[in-house]
């Protein structure tokens, strides 16, 4: 007789069920489990006569924790109290499985063994198939326990050691093989409203004003050097080295200004438009 497995679980979490259920196929193809959850419950039918039947007879009780489990009156108060008293009576088997991250180790089921490995949580996984792959091996040894306490391992055994062959072979390629489409690399653009907020700071605008300085100069350095001719001595040139100056003694006072530097950006600039005025006065 195949073992019955009970499913407790928080209706916020069926989509969890329905992947957990879609990893115990094999085993029920095989004949050697039947998986209940009350989403088995046929329309018009009595929900919580249903759901007690199946709790009362179910050999292996598998509670889908999560944060919706624990702050489930139904599920918390009444059906996980239920599981854990038939467990402590030696009936059936409660195994606690981690969906997702919550704070569950003040439970009456605290002191059970949790699965998967670790009892890292289900949704924690880089790799989901993984996670549930390692639930039903870790369920299969229970099974054979149970099915051995029943005299029926014999029966059993071949389906077992098979299941438990494909397993285990499953989980080793699953582990050794990069999951490309499971975590994806990000590539985050620089949004512009992060790089205006750097260059709204002080030492930024700074940075900015002497990069820009070096720019002009190297322009002006690499005109000279290619038309000797524009640069000849006179009085626009004599102007325009004179303003050079004080532009770059002004930067130099606002550098070293102990208040913030763009009030020294401000006088840079006014002095940088007395030069191009004075360049291009006739």
């Amino acid at each position: 007789m195949p073992i019955e497995i009970f499913c407790c679980y928080a209706r916020k979490d069926q989509p969890l069920l329905h992947e957990l259920k879609i990893h115990l196929m094999p085993l029920q193809r095989k004949a050697v489990i039947t998986l209940w959850a009350d989403t088995n419950i046929d329309a018009g039918g009595e929900w919580e006569e249903e759901i007690e039947k199946h709790l009362n007879t179910a050999q292996v009780i598998l509670l889908l924790v999560s944060p919706y489990f624990i702050a489930s009156d139904y599920c918390y108060s009444v059906e996980m109290k239920r599981a854990i008293e038939r467990h402590e009576q030696g009936v059936a088997r409660v195994i606690p499985v981690i969906l997702r991250p919550v704070y569950w180790h003040s439970s009456p089921f605290s002191k059970l063994h949790a699965l998967p490995r670790s009892a890292k949580p289900i949704t924690t996984w880089r790799n989901r198939d993984a996670a549930w792959l390692d639930v039903v091996i870790s369920i299969l040894p229970i099974i054979e326990n149970i099915l051995a306490q029943t005299n029926a391992l014999q029966e059993y055994r071949p389906q077992i050691q098979e299941l438990k062959a494909k397993l285990d072979l499953e989980l080793v390629q699953l582990e050794t093989t990069p999951d490309q489409e499971s975590n994806p690399p990000v590539h985050t653009p620089i949004e512009p409203r992060i790089f205006l907020r750097s260059v709204r700071n002080p030492i930024s605008i700074t940075v900015l004003i002497v990069l820009a300085i070096f720019v002009i100069a190297g322009g002006a350095y690499l005109t000279a050097v290619n038309h000797p001719h524009i640069n000849s001595p006179g009085p626009t040139a004599t102007a325009k080295g004179a303003a050079t100056v004080q532009a770059i003694a002004t930067l130099n006072a606002s550098l070293s200004n102990p208040y913030p530097p763009y009030k020294g950006a401000l006088a840079l600039n006014n002095s940088l438009t007395e030069t191009t005025s004075t360049g291009t006065r006739k």
